[in-house]
């Protein structure tokens, strides 16, 4: 979990600047932008049964990782704010599928301590943001958001597809159901 904030904040926390510097766009525009992020929560919040059923809890992690390491490098090359637009809105989906299985898990590591696992999960976020936005500040500055996206482009899917990897072989990936089950 501080590893994902890291990665992904660091990195999501200079859209608005390198949209700014690359395009020339207002705050206002970039503002609507950067809200996309949330469009793509709420599109995740309307397919989540359908993408578990589909990919399972290991899928799901994947498909989060893939999709965010996509939407980075359509940030590090895309040539347009309607671009960046659509790369947001899939940030917003590929975080929540990534990091609400992440969650999932964290919770269930210890049912008998669940309140304890949320508190540190939620230290991990908070100290993960913390130093990931400030070494994308420091990559920000020397080099502009490029690099920094790139990076994220390939960090984030490799996270995934570890920690998919995990899930798999201790048995908790989840899967399809079959059609009498349910979430």
């Amino acid at each position: 979990m501080f590893i994902e904030a890291a990665i992904g904040w660091g990195a999501f926390a200079y859209v608005g600047a390198d949209l700014h510097l690359r395009f020339s766009l207002t705050f206002g525009a970039i503002g609507l932008i950067v809200g996309t992020f949330g469009l793509g929560g709420l599109l995740y919040a309307a397919s989540v049964s359908l993408l578990v059923n589909r990919f399972g809890q290991a899928g799901l992690a994947q498909f989060g990782g893939v999709l965010l390491g996509l939407a980075y490098l359509t940030l590090a090359v895309g040539g347009s704010a309607a671009l960046a637009t659509v790369a947001v809105t899939a940030i917003g989906l590929g975080f929540y599928a990534l990091h609400n299985t992440l969650q999932t898990n964290a919770t269930q590591m210890t049912p008998q301590a669940r309140g304890t696992a949320v508190a540190i999960f939620s230290s991990a976020i908070y100290l993960g943001q913390t130093l990931g936005v400030t070494a994308g500040a420091v990559v920000f500055d020397r080099f502009t958001a490029v690099p920094l996206f790139a990076g994220t482009a390939v960090a984030l899917p490799a996270l995934a597809w570890w920690f998919a990897a995990k899930l798999r072989r201790h048995g908790m990936q989840g899967g399809a159901k079959t059609k009498g089950e349910r979430l």
